[in-house]
């Protein structure tokens, strides 16, 4: 399992979301993220808690996106 954080450049993806799919979306990431920070501070591998943390990272990002668009 490759467990650093991912480097390549990747392209933009954007979904059309109504405001209820986008809400529930938010709702479940949120969800996920308060599990993952969970799971980062129980485990003991460094390697593993880095992956974690830069997961954690990214679903923050998602969530603050969606955070904004939920806004207008």
């Amino acid at each position: 399992m490759n467990l650093k954080p991912n480097t390549e450049v990747s392209a933009m993806v954007s979904i059309e979301l109504n405001k209820a799919d986008a809400s529930t979306l938010q709702e479940i990431l949120e969800s996920a993220l308060d599990d993952l920070k969970t799971e980062r501070v129980r485990t003991e591998n460094r390697e593993f808690h880095a992956h974690l943390a830069e997961r954690e990272r990214l679903l923050g990002n998602v969530i603050r996106k969606l955070e904004l668009v939920e806004e207008v």
